[in-house]
């Protein structure tokens, strides 16, 4: 759930640090977050919005959770975090939502892969 704007979900990630790569920082910002270690695959969406004084940009990754990985939480930066399927994102996000059209895009390309990889 988003530290900023409680009761709304959002994808894990954060501001990159100067000086870090892009996937550097989500790297770092998984091991802050939930203490977990993946490894970064493509970027798949973007979005970008103006919040307060800030303009941000938002770059989506596929990424995968490296073995016997546990999630413990950092409750100072994540109040809580939960799976989900598309058709429960459909429900708990607002339509309106760039980070849940960027998660039903994420649902639509993996879809397309497992097509492809079938045929």
């Amino acid at each position: 759930m988003k530290k900023h704007w409680p009761g709304l979900w959002e994808l894990p990630g954060g501001h990159i640090e100067f000086g870090e790569t892009v996937p550097e920082g989500l790297v770092r910002e998984m091991q802050e977050e939930f203490h977990v270690n993946i490894t970064i695959g493509n970027p798949y969406y973007e979005f970008t919005y103006v919040n307060d004084n800030e303009h941000v940009i938002e770059v989506v990754y596929f990424a995968t959770l490296l073995p016997n990985q546990v999630f413990k939480l950092n409750t100072e930066e994540v109040s809580e975090y939960r799976w989900a399927t598309k058709e429960e994102i459909e429900k708990i996000m607002d339509n309106n939502d760039s980070e849940r059209k960027a998660i039903l895009r994420g649902f639509e390309v993996i879809q397309k892969a497992k097509e492809y990889l079938i045929a």
